[in-house]
């Protein structure tokens, strides 16, 4: 029981670094549009 709980929150955990890598890519690509768009 304890092995299958360390596991799904090992997963949890990686599906989570997964996700905040993913929006911290989105937001970073949308603020050098933005910029490149507010420069031009």
């Amino acid at each position: 029981m304890r092995s299958s709980l360390a596991a799904l929150g090992l997963a949890l955990c990686c599906i989570f670094w997964e996700v905040a890598v993913f929006v911290f890519v989105v937001c970073l690509v949308l603020v050098i549009v933005l910029a490149v768009a507010a420069g031009s």
